[in-house]
């Protein structure tokens, strides 16, 4: 059976749809954006730190409480393993964060497996520390080891946060980190990409840091999250809505880098020697024994071929990479990446790669590495073997070749459209996957496994067990998203919201296809459609006053007006209900008709002021805050004013369609 297994069980047409889905509206979600990235060197780190850390930063004094849970959730599964927890200056006081909201948020975070970092404020407490290290201290000693230590960078004061968290009898220690601030844009050949994120976090860890706090992780959120509209609320079947920026998906890619390479990273030191002699591309090398990291970066300008040159650890060798002939590394812009010199894994080690390391899983009997690259870049992987034979490579997309003395396997590759993945002899399965895919690679839990979900999904939640079946949810956007599983062995049945769906699976590869599909909203059959003409409204004159708006308010005697043709100046009243839509997290909008400005109201509670075309009509699209909205079937009412010469016509009620969201149930079958 061939590597891109799925070929033969699904047209490629339909599978490249599901895959290069997201790039339309990834595009939307990756505008410029500033981050702070904060960096420390831990030595050494606490008892139960992961080896590398790297923390999303989470203010909850800057959101609604109802946001927290859905917040939380995203960062559990965006590939950080803890939270950089920012307690503001004005804790414990009245009004603020207190200490049960952060022992809470230290036990929810906790139960997800992750650790927190304490986030000291940009700025002193006006009133001193000493507040504040009591807030800290409580939720601590509540949550005992949910917290590693207290962070301190800029001018907040280290020295005298140290003496307070001393006097203050807080037990965790103050630590100082290095901050630095980074402007990243999107990258037009490259939509899923963000590569200034790329860079600035790999690059903290070739200057040696062993913790890394990157946010706010939700900067460059595509609407209705951004910009002044306010928060959608969450639904209780799954996340908000409105589409995560690239920068999320960037550090979920670092974040699975940073976990595949293990403990050896933090220990690393700096080694001379490494280049790439071409102008605009940065090596640098670090070695812990016997095991060592290349540190990559290439500019925007380059686009020539190029080699790596590195002394290999362990046997003082000089390697040139790639080493067959006529092969040459590429680049396609700006970026970063960080490669494995001689990476443990089951079954084989990792002399080198030049391609991301992001996954390494045991898939039945196999070991599945998984290593990542844009489309289109050569690239290529030596493994040693345990084994004096030349492994079977079933079609390899370039002849392998085989060194008897060094029991080393090379092979060379390219990352297209689709994942590729090579079963070599019986222990192994090199999965070549492209950058906009590993991306979106889940791990899942499955009892004591973890599996592998390759898929252009906008979310994918972790596994849980449910009488006896494993259930996985998904959440995804219209159209279909092509998903790709390493489970080792073939679950007996699967549904999706209840139905089974058509799927592939190769016993070979243990890998198992199928898709998830998203009908059209717009074209639902409801009771009440989810997009709509409202056509008639109360009206009368007058500009003054906000009672109207308000639902109770008694517009019996109003005119009763058609709103098919403009009306002019005075306040108007248009009742509306909305669809319930099972499974669905929708942001909603109104299209107005509108010349002039309008003060617009939505169930009593001011949206601001909108405007239109001036003397002539033009449409304006507002969101309507998921806060204001009735429960699906129940009446909503929407108020304007308009001003002055202002008039009105045609209001429409619509799903925003591409930030919508819908939640798929994957239920597996496993006996």
């Amino acid at each position: 059976m061939a590597m891109r297994f799925f070929r033969f069980v699904l047209p490629l047409p339909a599978l490249l749809a599901g895959i290069l889905a997201p790039a339309a509206w990834c595009a939307a979600a990756g505008g410029p954006a500033a981050y702070v990235l904060q960096s420390a060197a831990v030595d050494p780190a606490p008892a139960g730190a992961p080896p590398v850390i790297f923390a999303a930063t989470f203010e909850p004094a800057a959101l609604r409480r109802e946001t927290w849970d859905d917040r939380l959730f995203k960062l559990q599964r965006g590939g950080f393993n803890a939270l950089h927890l920012v307690v503001p200056p004005d804790a414990g006081s009245a009004g603020a964060l207190g200490a049960a909201d952060v022992a809470g948020i230290l036990n929810r975070t906790s139960a997800a497996g992750m650790k927190v970092v304490i986030g000291a404020p940009a700025a002193a407490p006006a009133a001193g520390w000493g507040g504040w290290v009591s807030v800290v201290r409580a939720a601590a000693e509540k949550e005992p080891g949910a917290a590693l230590w207290v962070q301190v960078s800029g001018g907040a004061g280290g020295a005298a946060l140290t003496d307070a968290a001393r006097v203050g009898g807080l037990s965790l220690p103050v630590v100082a980190a290095s901050a630095r601030a980074v402007e990243s844009g999107g990258d037009t050949q490259r939509p899923y990409r963000q590569p200034d994120v790329a860079v600035a976090l790999r690059r903290a860890l070739s200057e040696g840091a062993t913790a890394v706090a990157w946010g706010p992780p939700f900067a460059g959120m595509a609407p209705p999250l951004a910009g002044g509209a306010p928060d959608a609320a969450p639904d209780p079947a799954g996340p908000e809505a409105g589409a995560l920026p690239i920068s999320y998906y960037e550090g979920r890619l670092f974040g699975q880098v940073v976990r595949c390479l293990g403990p050896a990273l933090a220990g690393a030191r700096p080694v001379a020697g490494a280049s790439a002699a071409v102008p605009g591309i940065r090596v640098a090398q670090r070695n812990a024994g016997g095991r060592g990291f290349l540190f990559v970066e290439t500019s925007g300008e380059l686009a020539g071929r190029y080699h790596l040159s590195f002394t290999e650890p362990g046997s003082g060798r000089k390697l040139t990479v790639p080493a067959q002939e006529g092969l040459a590394l590429r680049s396609f812009g700006a970026g970063a990446r960080i490669l494995p010199l001689n990476l443990p894994v089951p079954g084989a080690t990792i002399r080198y790669s030049t391609a991301e390391v992001f996954g390494v899983y045991r898939v039945g009997k196999r070991t599945a590495i998984l290593v990542t690259d844009d489309r289109g870049a050569p690239n290529e992987i030596a493994l040693a073997l345990p084994t004096d034979a030349q492994p079977a490579v079933l079609d390899s997309p370039a002849p392998p070749v085989w060194d008897a003395k060094t029991r080393t396997l090379t092979l060379g590759f390219v990352p297209s459209f689709d994942d590729l993945f090579i079963p070599i002899g019986d222990d192994l399965l090199l999965g070549i996957i492209p950058t906009e895919r590993a991306q979106r690679t889940w791990s899942v839990r499955r009892q004591e496994m973890e599996v592998p979900v390759i898929t252009s999904a906008y979310l994918v939640s972790d596994g849980r067990f449910e009488a006896g079946k494993w259930v996985v949810d998904a959440w995804t956007r219209q159209g279909k998203a092509a998903v790709v599983m390493l489970p080792g062995d073939r679950p007996r049945y699967l549904a999706v919201n209840r139905v089974g769906p058509r799927v592939g699976y190769s016993g070979l590869m243990g890998a198992f296809l199928f898709f998830l599909e998203s009908g059209s909203l717009a074209e639902m059959k409801l009771p009440i459609p989810p997009v709509q003409v409202l056509k008639e409204a109360r009206f009368a004159a007058g500009e003054d006053g906000a009672d109207f708006a308000r639902p109770d308010y008694d517009a019996g005697e109003w005119e009763k007006v058609s709103l098919a043709k403009p009306r002019g100046a005075g306040r108007y009243r248009i009742p509306f209900k909305l669809p319930a839509m099972e499974g669905w997290t929708v942001p909603w909008r109104t299209t107005l008709h509108l010349a002039g400005t309008a003060t617009l109201f939505l169930n009593g509670q001011p949206l601001g002021k909108v405007a239109g075309g001036g003397e002539k009509d033009d449409f304006v699209e507002v969101l309507l805050p998921a806060p204001c909205l009735r429960p699906a079937g129940e009446e909503n009412l929407l108020a304007l004013s308009v001003a002055g010469e202002g008039r009105l016509a045609k209001v429409g009620i619509a799903p925003w369609a591409e930030h919508a969201v819908q939640r798929h149930e994957m239920v597996f079958t496993l006996e």
